[in-house]
């Protein structure tokens, strides 16, 4: 619901969704990342970056996939950060990396060559409208 809501630019509802998702989750990463993103969506870059932070710790301990990472950068529009983590999803063969063409929240990377790049190594795509 949160990346409906995102993709509608629907940025507090998709915060509260994402807010409860984690607090249902129990606070597990991937929820973290995916509220962070929506945080930096509404303009609360910095609790976004302490979500990364948490994220951050916990790849440390365990794994993390880098594309939940990666979605926080990309709200965090750090371009740099968001196409390294991207690469790393790409080669540790996350399952939902095929969706980045489509995933609302890596859509300011449309025009990015280096992102048309990681999508095209693995056979992907933006659809041409």
């Amino acid at each position: 619901m949160a990346h409906a809501y995102l993709l509608n630019e629907c940025y507090s509802q998709a915060v509260d969704v994402a807010a409860r998702g984690y607090e249902a989750s129990q606070r597990i990463p991937q929820v973290a990342g995916l509220l962070a993103c929506m945080h930096a969506a509404n303009g609360n870059k910095a609790e976004a970056k302490k979500l990364l932070q948490v994220v951050m710790e916990a790849h440390k301990q365990r794994y993390v996939r880098a594309l939940d990472i990666a979605t926080i950068h990309c709200g965090l529009h750090d371009r740099k950060q968001a196409l390294t983590w991207l690469n790393s999803a790409l080669e540790e063969r996350t399952m939902h990396f095929h969706f980045s063409p489509i995933d609302p929240r890596f859509r300011w990377l449309h025009s990015d060559p280096e992102f048309h790049y990681i999508l095209q190594r693995v056979g992907l795509q933006l659809a041409k409208l």
